[in-house]
């Protein structure tokens, strides 16, 4: 088996912003970290989406475009040379008839830290948890030292260290963040005001769950696996792509794979977690491949398990699998095959855009229902 393993570079694959913020600290230059604390109505980003900007403009993630992006990056470029955090709001209920204005009929306030360098081991605890597959609650401690002038701790809570909080708090935000921790759930952002933690009274604290991104398993490497891939990728999944070819599985071939292997399945695809954010898709060379990888993994709690082929191979396949006691009806009835939405796709790139959507679909099904 060999493999390439680049988890956390800076890619869509990463779920949050704040595992990335290391390597940019890195470099010797001043950020200003702007985040969507609130919103109401229709807005172009939601609550804990976050952007990073330097003197020259955005760097990374973002807090919707447009207008609100553009008046926080001409803020934060002055603002960046100083000391002190800042909040902001924003009313994007303009009318159509004026130029240049949002329009989107919501309202967003946002936060811009000019020194989130401050909190670099707190995200590099995030960035090694995530590396590892570990969900856990961002915290952020805030309030206000006098007008205008805001003060920004925080924290990062797993299970492994739900004892450790640098805070004394409250029982109820305790129960909060062990909620958020027994049953995570991406991008879960909720507030808690006047806490009464440390004497501080005005203090507000946003909880922020940061979940592993969902993982993508492709067997097989060949024109559809690729192009897959590079939308798995795209798309922020960890993309793994499997192939008995060696000559297949390389990192020329699989630019934007996170993990490559090869060999048997038995000895290495086969090892790979699976839970319930995992998605399977096989577009093997052939059907044997094929059965193979829904016989390793029909029984998993994978979320998404899909198969490509005609509707007759499905037929065939599945009485095949009911005759030999590999899978029951119910089972089978797991599969997605004909994988992909029906978007009469006919090319390699719209066979892979089919079934990426269907992806998109399914992970924001399994989202919904936790």
């Amino acid at each position: 088996m060999n493999y390439s393993m680049p988890l956390m570079n800076g890619s869509p694959a990463s779920p949050s912003l704040y595992a990335e913020l290391p390597r940019y600290f890195s470099k010797h230059e001043k950020f200003a970290l702007a985040t969507v604390l609130e919103t109401t109505g229709s807005s172009p980003q939601k609550k804990g989406n976050s952007a990073l900007f330097g003197k020259r403009g955005l760097i990374a993630g973002t807090i919707g475009g447009g207008i609100v992006e553009f008046s926080i990056q001409q803020i934060a470029k002055e603002a960046i040379t100083g000391k002190t955090a800042s909040l902001h709001s924003f009313n994007l209920t303009n009318d159509i008839s004026e130029q240049d204005a949002a329009i989107c009929g919501g309202k967003m306030k946002i936060l811009l830290d000019v020194n989130p360098r401050k909190h670099l081991a707190v995200f590099n605890a995030v960035k090694n948890s995530l590396l590892n597959r570990i969900s856990g609650v961002m915290i952020l401690y805030f309030y206000a030292r006098k007008k205008d002038e805001y003060i920004i701790e925080r924290e990062w809570i797993s299970n492994k260290d739900l004892n450790n909080f640098s805070f004394s708090l409250a029982p109820k935000i305790r129960k909060q963040v062990e909620d958020m921790l027994a049953n995570p759930v991406h991008r879960d952002f909720s507030k808690i005001e006047s806490p009464d933690v440390s004497g501080k009274k005005e203090l507000t604290i946003y909880l922020e769950m940061i979940v592993p991104p969902p993982r993508l398993i492709i067997a097989g490497a060949g024109h559809i696996g690729k192009a897959l891939s590079s939308l798995g990728k795209m798309l922020g999944f960890e993309v793994i792509v499997w192939d008995y070819r060696s000559q297949y599985t390389t990192k020329e071939n699989l630019p934007d794979a996170d993990l490559i292997l090869n060999g048997s399945i038995e000895t290495s695809l086969a090892k790979v977690s699976v839970d319930k954010n995992t998605f399977i898709v096989t577009v093997t060379t052939g059907h044997n491949n094929d059965s193979e990888v829904l016989k390793t993994f029909l029984k998993s709690p994978a979320g998404y398990l899909g198969m490509i082929g005609s509707r007759k191979k499905n037929i065939l396949m599945r009485e095949q699998f009911i005759k030999q006691g590999w899978a029951t009806a119910k089972e089978w009835e797991k599969i997605y095959s004909p994988v992909g939405l029906d978007i009469n796709s006919e090319t390699i790139e719209e066979i892979a855009v089919s079934i990426a959507a269907q992806l998109i679909q399914v992970r924001h099904q399994i989202n919904s229902k936790k």
